[in-house]
């Protein structure tokens, strides 16, 4: 048990520092010495696998984020936790999914987890719907998805919770796909603002990133640069690959408006190096489309 707690410890700290690797490395020592402790004093299990499992996605380990959150999912029903299934549900956010593909098994647990959770306004079943309205984006029928976030909205507006609401308006944000730039940029907009109150940093990177991409389609390049400085801002804070990679690419995108090619170029390396590291599905799409863009922009 002491071993057990030690290492959490350590993985505590080490995801403090940003050393998601080490974090991944003690997560698992835990989950080790906890195999030597009676069944019925292995409640921790679920836990640690959710913690796992973030820094497994934090570190660019995809498919060990993936594992670890199945097994926590294995864990919730075995012990009829709705809230650990709730969570393992949500952790499939970014591990491993693939652009312009309904994964299916994504999309089946976070019904399960919606199915399993107690009736009422909460923020987690606000969250579940949220998720669930993006994990069917890239069905033809769109009327689901925008049913599900403004559900979600709704939801987290009346339960009072800022991270919550975030989440959800990050959700109806993305359901809203190319459409209405102007209601977009405002949703953005209050993602920002609510992930700030809430402090939670993960969130206000993505309200940077939508922002960004609303002032992009109206056309306002400065708004675009201030979104930009915010998101380098969270991104340094945050340190991890896959978000040195979504920052680098529009990095890279910007300088190229600029007629900076050279720097376009350097940056748009950087950022696939970044994606690679966070095993991003969609790096190698993204760097084949700049660089062909920059090729052409260079004769």
């Amino acid at each position: 048990a002491r071993a057990v707690d030690f290492a959490r410890r350590s993985a505590v700290r080490s995801a403090g520092m940003l050393a998601w690797e080490g974090a991944v490395v003690e997560y698992r020592r835990a989950l080790d010495a906890l195999e030597f402790l009676p069944a019925d004093e292995q409640r921790a299990r679920g836990g640690l696998l959710v913690a796992l499992g973030a820094a497994c996605k934090a570190a660019g380990d995809a498919p060990g984020a993936r594992a670890a959150f199945r097994d926590a999912a294995a864990v919730a029903r075995e012990s009829g936790d709705s809230a650990l299934l709730a969570e393992a549900a949500l952790g499939f956010e970014g591990a491993g999914v693939t652009t312009g593909a309904v994964d299916a098994e994504l999309e089946a647990l976070l019904r399960e987890a919606l199915a399993t959770l107690p009736p009422g306004d909460t923020p987690l079943r606000a969250r579940l719907l949220g998720r669930l309205a993006m994990a069917v984006y890239w069905r033809v029928d769109t009327g689901e998805r925008d049913d599900l976030s403004r559900q979600a909205v709704d939801m987290a507006r009346r339960a009072g919770d800022p991270a919550a609401l975030a989440y959800a308006l990050k959700a109806r944000h993305f359901s809203l796909g190319n459409t209405r730039p102007e209601e977009r940029l405002g949703i953005s907009t209050e993602i920002v603002r609510m992930a700030q109150y809430a402090g939670d940093a993960e969130m206000e990177f993505r309200g940077h990133a939508t922002s960004l991409g609303d002032y992009l389609d109206l056309g306002d390049i400065r708004g675009v640069d201030a979104e930009l400085a915010g998101m380098r801002e969270q991104a340094e804070s945050l340190g991890q690959p896959r978000h040195v990679w979504a920052f680098g690419i529009r990095a890279a995108m910007r300088a190229m408006f600029a007629g900076r090619f050279a720097e376009g170029e350097r940056l748009l390396n950087e950022a696939y190096a970044a994606g690679e590291r966070a095993r991003d599905p969609s790096a190698p799409i993204y760097f084949a489309v700049q660089m062909v863009t920059l090729r052409t922009a260079q004769g």
